[in-house]
């Protein structure tokens, strides 16, 4: 039995963390040319060692740099269909850039379904694993930065309310005080200026930078651009919501079917949060939400894998 709490715990708290996974697994080398080798995952890519050497450092052979791309797995019809594998459990690392060939595809077949997963979730956790230990130290950081800083808390710091002609006055009353702060929030949410992200408001709002954040896209647009990579299970986006002003929408794919599912923006006690299941499930900002369906499917029909 694997103790996902005791890898979640070794990879956020141990420097230079990788999973542990070495075995028998089928390698295309060619077009059509498959070799049963036995791999192992290093911190530099995933080797292997020819059948008949001695399983020596130096003859270790590399197939696979963790920069190469996205990992998904083939459906067993297309395994043999597609890719000529020798099993019906095949799986696939693609390169990130657009205009990848075919010939550019590493390709890989298991023995069961289980070995696939296995192999699949450790070389993403080799790919993503220091991007998402980075997320979550940033967003632990910014929790307590937030709790030490909070004015309601600091000695020192007073609320103050600057409307009005008088010059400024100290708010005594902490709800009023939070109510003036909220107004503050949603003035500057209607009068952001359209077009490029200034520093100042990416680091409020990191999400806006990242690759799977697609700010303009459309319902359609988004189907679109996942169609265009292939529909693959987990490939995903989030873009603005035009139905919900100022919410969000995960574009995902699954099962060659694209779904779009409301990101809601939830308040409690004047703090903002995002949930896909109606407040089961809660984060401070969007950056938590894809880390944590990454690793979780929850109310979602398969995890989050590839970003678009």
């Amino acid at each position: 039995m694997i103790n996902k709490r005791r890898i979640l715990h070794d990879m956020f708290n141990e420097e230079n963390w990788l999973p542990e996974l070495q075995g028998w697994i089928h390698h295309r080398e060619a077009k059509r040319n498959w070799k049963s080798h036995y791999c192992m995952l290093r911190r530099s890519g995933m080797y292997y060692y020819y059948p008949k050497e001695k399983r020596e450092p130096k003859n270790l052979k590399i197939c696979l740099n963790y920069t190469e791309g996205v990992v998904y797995s083939v459906k067993p019809k297309d395994s043999k269909k597609l890719y000529a594998a020798p099993t019906q459990f095949a799986f696939v690392v693609r390169p990130l850039r657009p205009d990848f060939e075919n010939s550019d595809l590493v390709c890989f077949a298991t023995d069961s379904d289980k070995e696939r997963l296995c192999w699949i979730a450790a070389i993403r956790l080799a790919i993503y694993g220091e991007q998402i230990k980075e997320n979550y130290l940033m967003s632990k950081h910014r929790r307590a930065s937030t709790s030490i800083s909070s004015p309601m808390n600091s000695p020192g710091k007073v609320a103050m309310d600057f409307t009005g002609d008088s010059g400024g006055r100290v708010v005594a009353c902490p709800h009023e005080a939070s109510a003036i702060a909220s107004a503050e929030g949603i003035g500057w949410k209607r009068g952001a200026p359209p077009g490029r992200v200034s520093e100042s408001r990416s680091a409020r709002e990191p999400h806006l930078t990242r690759l799977w954040f697609h700010r303009g896209a459309t319902r359609d647009g988004a189907s679109d651009l996942l169609n265009k990579h292939g529909a693959v299970d987990g490939g995903f986006l989030i873009r603005h919501s035009s139905s919900s002003p100022g919410g969000y929408v995960l574009t995902l794919a699954y099962d060659q079917k694209i779904r779009h599912v409301q990101i809601n923006k939830v308040e409690q006690d004047h703090v903002f949060s995002y949930t896909l299941d109606n407040g089961i499930t809660k984060f401070s900002d969007l950056e938590q939400l894809v880390d944590f369906y990454s690793l979780n499917k929850g109310s979602l029909p398969c995890k989050l894998a590839h970003a678009s």
